[in-house]
Formats: structure tokens, C-alpha cells, sequence
């Protein structure tokens, strides 16, 4: 909802701590899935920077997270096989594939913890203040690194390990 009239552009950063979610009554179908991709991910922005995704006000977006902790330059995988993750996971394969391309790329201007985005809201002005409602949080992998600990995920809540 929009209820000012001065934002050029919305740069909406969703950080999703990943947790499990409770089951929901309905299902929430979003009008755009935003992947976290080397194209798609930053560790900050500014005015200048360009949206990588247009919306109207009131759409639904389901927004991909990510995070490289733990992740060596040298060889990223030996975080995953150290801690029994599955090299097979859909998000093992994002993490590796993005690490890689942001490790050889001097240009890239993220940190180990990534922003996916940013989203410019259209109609939206200098000024305007934006309402977000994260409806669902949903993790993409059964562990989590957290410091120097991780979180495994199981049906109730994240229980942490050291």
C-alpha cells in the first residue's frame, strides 16, 4: 500500500530468517518467484542501483534468501560434506554456483550475508511509505549455519547445536 507520493523506486530487502513455517490454511500462489542468483544478489544498494524486478503494489512475490557463511573461497563444498548436507539439494547447488560467480567476480559488491533484489514498485515516489507483509517463511535446506553453530530445522522449531 502506498500512502505518500515521493519514492522513486522501492528497495525492498526481505531478510527471511529460515524457519520452518506452520501449516497455513491456503495456499499462498505469488505472482513472481525472485531466485537469489548471481544476477539477483547484493550485499547493499543504493538509489542508483537498478531493480531486478518490477511490480505493481499489491502483488505477491516469493523472494529466495541466501547466505555464504561458512563457505570457503578456495573450495565452498567442504562446508556442506562437513556437515552431512546433501551435495544433491537444489539451494546447495544455488550456494555453490553463486559463490563461485561472486568469488571471481571483483566487481561484485555483496558480503556472506546476500540481498535478493532489488524491487521497484511501480507508481511508487520519493517519500512514499511501502507496507510489506511476509506471509510465509520457509526454509530451503534442513541446516543452517548461525556463528559458530548451526540450526538444524525439524517439524516444530530450529533447535541449535554448537
Amino acid at each position: 500500500m502506498l500512502t505518500s507520493s515521493r519514492l522513486k523506486f522501492a528497495a525492498i530487502a526481505i531478510l527471511l530468517v529460515a524457519l520452518p513455517s506452520a501449516p497455513s490454511a491456503a495456499v499462498i500462489k505469488p505472482d513472481y518467484h525472485l531466485p537469489s542468483t548471481p544476477e539477483t544478489i547484493g550485499g547493499w544498494w543504493s538509489a542508483e542501483t537498478p531493480p531486478v524486478l518490477k511490480i505493481k503494489s499489491g502483488q505477491i512475490v516469493e523472494i529466495d534468501t541466501i547466505c555464504l557463511f561458512g563457505m570457503s573461497d578456495d573450495k565452498p563444498e567442504q562446508f556442506f560434506i562437513d556437515n552431512g548436507i546433501s551435495m544433491d539439494l537444489p539451494v546447495v547447488k544455488d550456494m555453490l554456483a553463486i559463490k563461485k560467480a561472486v568469488t571471481n567476480n571483483p566487481k561484485f559488491t555483496g558480503t556472506p550475508v546476500n540481498l535478493t533484489g532489488p524491487i521497484y514498485v511501480e507508481g511508487a515516489l520519493p517519500g512514499d511509505t511501502l507496507e510489506v507483509r511476509i506471509l510465509d517463511i520457509k526454509s530451503r535446506a534442513p541446516r543452517s549455519s548461525q556463528g559458530t553453530g548451526q540450526i538444524e530445522f525439524g517439524p516444530t522449531l530450529p533447535r541449535y547445536r554448537q
